[in-house]
């Protein structure tokens, strides 16, 4: 008896592969009729994982810049700071030179005193202490002399460069100067051992500290000072 054979016009029916065997091209493994595609960032059998790309905003590449700071010119105020500045340091050179001429002075009207006080000393005790005391004042004042210039010519420069930590550094020296200035004017005027070369000396330097510090806190030269603190990242 013959067997029954489809008809020519039927469908092929796709044959399954048989048991070691490799689905042929265009024929689909068995379960996978009805599936949908993977979906965007879903892995897939057989491949790494996939992740959106995030985008950061401000740096290259991610189609933003940073916007570019305005410059900001050095003010007249601070130029004119940095020059007083300078003007102190000079001022500072003056009145140490003034100061070590007048060390002999200052160094016989205090064992003056002190003869006044204690009027047993004897004639070569006096001459030690006088020589020890110019020898220790000497060195003092050349010592003062040069940290004093040295530290106005550091402000100047520092502060000039636009540093917000010299703008601080400068306002707690100005400070301390112009109250140890304050003070060593009134004690030399109460004692009588003022010069009037140190005295004139000393309220220059108190004007100069004075306004100096105002000057950098001024709000053109404050302006500068944050535009030269700020760091902009390429």
């Amino acid at each position: 008896m013959d067997q029954f054979q489809p008809p020519n016009n039927a469908p092929n029916q796709p044959q399954q592969p048989q048991y070691g065997q490799q689905p042929q091209y265009g024929q689909q493994q068995p379960g996978q009729f009805g599936q949908q595609p993977p979906q965007y960032g879903q892995q897939q059998p057989g491949q790494a994982p996939q992740y959106p790309q995030q985008q950061f905003p401000g740096y290259p590449g991610n189609g933003s810049a940073i916007s570019p700071i305005a410059p900001v010119e050095k003010p007249q105020t601070l130029k004119n700071a940095v020059i007083l500045m300078y003007v102190g340091a000079a001022l500072s050179v003056i009145g140490g030179i003034f100061t070590l001429f007048q060390v002999n002075q200052l160094v016989d009207m205090a064992i003056a005193q002190a003869q006044t006080q204690n009027s047993g000393l004897s004639g070569s005790t006096i001459e030690s202490v006088k020589s020890i005391t110019q020898a220790t004042t000497y060195a003092s004042m050349i010592f003062g002399l040069i940290i004093g210039t040295g530290l106005w010519i550091w402000m100047a420069l520092a502060n000039g460069a636009g540093k917000s930590w010299a703008r601080v550094v400068a306002t707690v020296f100005a400070a301390i100067s112009i109250l140890s200035g304050i003070y060593s004017l009134i004690a030399s005027s109460i004692s009588k051992t003022i010069f009037v070369s140190s005295l004139i000396i000393g309220i220059i330097t108190l004007l100069v500290s004075i306004t100096a510090l105002v000057l950098i806190w001024l709000k053109p030269s404050s302006d500068y000072y944050k535009f030269k603190s700020q760091k902009v990242l390429y």
